[in-house]
């Protein structure tokens, strides 16, 4: 038994002339982060990031983005979108580190205390 492909009739064209023109190649996956080409580091430099995250940044803080595009533009010796510096980050397995801000009119430890005895309610039962 035949199985039916529902697709519209501009798809079909669209696919026939792109195999037409292009050959089998031009069937390729072009979903947006499926991008065919090579990674911007070789297998040696991506080692040579990886032991750098492993020590602070030169200014003694954390990593970010932005410092390990401006690591990659070093080695590299061409312009590198901070993009790309959180994506090798995420592909080495790097998350953020940082614990969350406090909020600057955070109440005591007393002071949470104090609120929960009085916000408690009676029981009516």
């Amino acid at each position: 038994m035949a199985r039916i492909v529902q697709r519209s009739p501009a798809w079909l064209t669209h696919t026939i002339t792109l195999y037409n023109t292009q050959g089998p190649e031009g069937l390729a996956d072009r979903r947006p982060g499926r991008s065919r080409h090579p990674f911007m580091l070789n297998e040696i430099q991506r080692c040579a990031l990886d032991l750098r995250l492993q020590s602070p940044p030169d200014d003694q803080g954390t990593w970010t983005s932005q410092k390990v595009a401006d690591w990659i533009e070093a080695t590299l010796g061409q312009p590198v979108h901070v993009t790309t510096g959180w994506n090798y980050l995420r592909r080495l397995t790097y998350t953020v580190q940082q614990p969350r801000p406090r909020h600057p009119k955070a109440a005591t430890a007393e002071q949470q205390e104090a609120y929960k005895k009085k916000s408690r309610r009676s029981s009516t039962t």
